[in-house]
């Protein structure tokens, strides 16, 4: 016991010694923190190295710190100013300094055919980072970027898994095709659908003409930028990522239950006058729900569920100095909350960088996803959920008595629960792949050529069962029926473009010539088959007991694009910025006398904090003043083939108690038909205050659009439909306001960011539509043929 109690009493001086010794060695340093200007900085971070110790500067940006003897290096940083390690000497006094962090204006991005840094843009340009894009539980892209950036509304189609999104860039620009350009590592397409969050690296969204008229005919409606992860020189890294949860509709209808339903009809019969039969099976439905005061059918809870979704992705990349690579697998799955609605997708991606020698790179990526989709019914009046708030809550969903779904008599609605059921017979499968290529060589010191190829492929097939059944005379369908669909487009796009950099003194001169062919086409074929069994197993079109197989076969299209393009920089120590772009694009949309368009832009820029009298203004970090003026043009509202009047089948008659196949002409043509223009003015401030912690980037613009493309209505005697014309102007102007606050407590950094945008939008002007008293006629142009045949032969034999 006394040798226990000594060897306690021993350890105790052993650890006061150890403690004495460690306070004994920690000393206290003290100082001021300031920026470049002088200015003290308070909240600013300081630690040890390798240590929890630290502090931050009080509010007249002074500091007191406790270190230990071993400390090396004290680390400082904070908000918009660059983080500095400092060597700890024997020195008890700092004086520590810190410079502006200028990467938020020396960052790189990427702009039409080439790239920028920030502080020399001239137009109105934003963007977004991967790290933004991955805090939403999507595997769309462009719902990821919804309420990010000012001016660009993102809607979604639908709430079901896998919807389509419905993004608009500063409004609707046209009453037809309003959706952006979306261009994924140079490659121009319309579908971004094989892209998962995931792989981005970075967004940007050209917003005004002097930045999207590069792209000429198809930057009418804005162009969003995507580069896409590359790989990284160093040691082969792994990623995984991935979250899984559930979904519930959070804010459902409240709605009357039978007996309260039961209670309001009646009463609505009584004040309209109208008297029930006593025996009727209206009338006692509703009186034995308010008799027994039932509760009813809940139509929501019947058609909705618990959603469930998950997401993981495995990124791996690496590479040495010579090769670099990166890939990447994702899969997403969601089960709606509207029951037999749900989606599987599988992306994979896949790229490597290659440099060759000191003056020659190049590079592969491929991308492949695959989308297999059970749809739902949305039709906004025989939709599930529009029929689920209209069905009266008196019929069962099943009707125990008759082994069948119930048949609602009052509403006379179909039985939501059924038309939920059939959907799982509804299913989509899309297979898509991307593949591009490039080539950059550096030359003359000043000059790059660069020449890329890029392809996608879209397969499609969509199939849907609908089962036979019978609740009564209107709620019924006789025959099976199984409709398939198969499509495919295939788009390729070849660009060559020669770069140009050098500075000469305070001058910057740049520039860039390119051209551009890029071709797409389109097929489909769909067929639809009756009296098909139930089995799973059988539901093919070649199962059908009816001999008669419907073609729905829409029509195919072909169509190319040839383009010239430049562009022009110039600055003036890197205070004042010029840029002239043009392009020269010829469509085959559009017949010689109309092919080809012409789109200029011009933008201004000037950095104002460079100027002297900014010199003692502390509280402005940055200051710039854009403006810019251009022209683009919009071909997505012109039809494949507009210029000429089009034939199609499907017009079928009996001749001889057989079903002979007709053609009529559909569409009149207008072969004068010619470019939507939309030309653009902008002007718009970027601005940091207070070390660079807080941003603001305000645009105020003008969009009018002109030569609007717009179906004309004719009458219906003349037995073809309307034309394409150019008749209608468009006019959009508004304001966007962007702010952004980030900070650091210690360890802790946020930032918070709100955008406003307002946006008036009208069109200014439509064609008069004038009631034909001729049977032929022309308007603008446009041939109306009145005549049809049907059954008659397209070719001749001798």
């Amino acid at each position: 016991m006394n040798r226990f109690k000594f060897y306690l009493f021993f350890s105790g001086l052993m650890l006061l010694g150890c403690f004495g010794t460690l306070f004994a060695q920690n000393r206290t340093i003290s100082g001021t923190v300031a920026d470049e200007k002088g200015e003290l900085l308070p909240g600013v971070s300081l630690s040890i190295k390798g240590t929890t110790l630290g502090t931050n500067t009080n509010v007249e940006g002074r500091f007191t710190l406790s270190i230990p003897a071993n400390a090396t290096t004290l680390v400082v940083s904070f908000v918009g100013m660059q983080t500095q390690e400092i060597p700890v000497t024997n020195e008890s006094t700092y004086t520590i300094v810190l410079q502006s962090d200028s990467k938020s204006l020396d960052e790189v991005v990427v702009i039409g055919y080439g790239s920028a840094r920030k502080s020399d843009l001239t137009g109105s340009v934003a963007s977004i980072k991967s790290e933004q894009l991955t805090q939403i539980a999507t595997p769309n892209v462009t719902q990821a970027i919804q309420g990010r950036v000012a001016g660009v509304d993102v809607t979604a189609n639908s709430g079901e898994p896998g919807g389509a999104s419905r993004i608009r860039i500063r409004g609707v620009g046209t009453i037809n095709n309003s959706d952006p350009l979306y261009v994924v590592d140079g490659f121009q397409t319309n579908d971004i659908s094989f892209l998962a969050p995931t792989d981005i690296a970075s967004m940007e969204i050209l917003k005004d003409a002097s930045a999207t008229a590069i792209y000429g005919s198809r930057g009418a409606n804005g162009v969003v930028l995507i580069t896409t992860k590359r790989g990284r020189s160093g040691p082969t890294r792994f990623t995984l990522d991935g979250y899984a949860g559930v979904q519930n509709a959070w804010n459902k209808l409240k709605m009357l239950n039978a007996a309260e339903y039961g209670t309001l009809r009646l009463e609505a019969y009584r004040n309209d006058g109208t008297v029930l039969d006593q025996n009727g099976a209206e009338y006692r439905l509703l009186n034995n729900a308010v008799q027994t005061n039932m509760q009813g059918t809940d139509w929501q809870k019947e058609v909705m569920q618990t959603g469930s979704i998950q997401n993981y992705s495995l990124n791996v990349l690496g590479g040495t100095d010579k090769s670099r690579y990166s890939l990447t697998g994702t899969y997403f799955g969601q089960d709606g909350i509207v029951k037999n609605s749900s989606l599987r997708k599988y992306f994979l991606r896949f790229n490597n960088d290659y440099t060759f020698n000191n003056w020659l790179t190049g590079g592969i990526s491929g991308a492949f996803s695959r989308t297999n989709k059970t749809f739902t019914n949305n039709d906004l009046f025989s939709g599930v959920l529009t029929t689920a708030l209209r069905a009266e809550p008196i019929t069962p969903a099943w009707n125990p008595e008759t082994n069948n779904w119930g048949r609602t008599i009052v509403s006379q609605e179909n039985n939501p629960a059924r038309a939920a059921n059939e959907m799982s017979g509804n299913k989509g499968y899309e297979s898509l792949l991307n593949a591009n290529a490039y080539v950059e060589a550096s030359f003359l010191k000043h000059f790059k050529l660069r020449s890329q190829f890029g392809v996608n492929y879209k397969n499609v097939h969509n199939k849907q069962y609908l089962p036979e059944f019978f609740l009564d005379i209107k709620e019924l369908r006789p025959n099976s029926q199984l409709t398939e669909y198969r499509s495919e487009q295939t788009q390729w796009v070849s660009s060559t473009y020669l770069t140009y950099d050098n500075d000469f003194g305070k001058h910057h001169v740049g520039g860039m010539i390119g051209t551009e062919a890029q071709r797409s086409t389109f097929d489909n074929i769909g067929m639809t088959a009756y009296n098909v069994p139930n089995n799973t197993d059988l539901r093919y079109l070649s199962s059908s007991r009816n001999p008669n197989v419907i073609p729905t076969t829409t029509p195919p299209s072909d169509e190319s694009l040839l383009s010239f393009f430049g562009r022009a920089n110039y600055s003036y120590n890197e205070k004042y910025m010029l840029t002239a772009t043009l392009r020269y694009d010829g469509s085959s949309r559009f017949l010689k006398g109309n092919r080809w368009g012409i789109f200029p832009a011009f933008a201004f820029g000037w950095n104002v904090t460079d100027e002297p009298f900014m010199a003692n203004i502390k509280a402005i970090s940055n200051l710039k003043v854009r403006a810019g003026w251009g022209q683009v043009g919009n071909q997505n509202s012109a039809n494949n083939y507009g210029y000429v009047t089009t034939i199609s089948g499907g017009n079928r008659y009996v001749f001889g108690d057989q079903i002979v196949e007709g053609f009529a002409p559909t569409m009149a043509s207008n072969p004068n038909l010619k470019w939507e223009t939309t030309t653009s003015s902008n002007i718009g401030i970027d601005a940091d205050f207070f070390n660079h912690s807080l941003s603001l980037t305000a645009d105020y613009f003008i969009k009018n659009t002109a030569d609007m493309i717009v179906r004309v209505p004719v009458p219906v005697f003349i037995g073809v439909g309307p034309p394409y014309v150019n008749a209608g102007s468009m006019r959009n102007n508004g304001i966007e306001l962007a702010l952004n606050y980030r900070n650091e407590i210690g360890a802790f950094r946020y930032d918070l960011g709100v955008n406003f945008t307002k946006i008036k939008n009208e069109v200014t002007s439509l064609v008069e539509v004038r009631v034909l008293n001729r049977l032929t006629s022309s308007v603008t142009g446009v041939t109306l043929p009145v005549r049809r045949w049907v059954a008659k032969s397209l070719t001749s034999t001798g």
